[in-house]
């Protein structure tokens, strides 16, 4: 049934979090692409504790095109959020998808955009990546972009929570 594939999907991308596991992976990828928004959303969001860290390229790339191509707005945010997970903690080696999604014209990217940064600059407190959430949280049409830049800030600053204040 759909609810025990989403309790599979979840169970196994915490349990095989960070591990870029190819056949967990490949699991998760099938049930993603049976296109159905319950249990493939839950899939896109095992996809990315899996690949967590990875900057796994093939990964990057089966996530942004099926996220483009799938009609559900469930199965777009999880497989955003399973691309912001891939980039955690990989700086500048994640600008160019990041810069890729922060400029797409569906508001779900470049909300997911936000927090790619976030975990992508986790703890960093890079100045860079500040001043692209600030520009965002300020200037993006969506209230979810906004909302999501900055919630993304707390991530780059959580290893200087002193600085959050004077920034915002």
């Amino acid at each position: 049934s759909e609810v025990h594939q989403v309790g599979a999907c979840l169970g196994l991308g915490l349990t095989a979090m960070g591990s870029a596991d190819p056949v967990v992976y490949e699991d998760l990828r099938n049930t993603l692409f049976q296109d159905s928004a319950v249990s493939g959303e839950a899939a896109g969001y095992g996809m990315g504790l899996v690949m967590t860290g990875s900057g796994d390229e093939t990964a990057v790339n089966d996530l942004l095109s099926y996220a483009k191509d799938t009609s559900h707005e469930k199965i777009i945010r999880a497989c955003g959020m399973a691309l912001a997970l891939i980039q955690f903690r990989r700086e500048q080696e994640a600008e160019p998808i990041i810069d890729q999604m922060a400029n797409d014209q569906d508001a779900i990217l470049r909300y997911c955009a936000m927090f790619m940064t976030g975990l992508a600059y986790c703890g960093t407190s890079r100045s860079s990546a500040i001043r692209r959430l600030l520009h965002f949280s300020v200037s993006d049409v969506s209230d979810d972009v906004r909302r999501a830049a900055v919630i993304s800030l707390g991530f780059v600053l959580c290893n200087s929570p002193h600085r959050l204040p004077g920034v915002l």
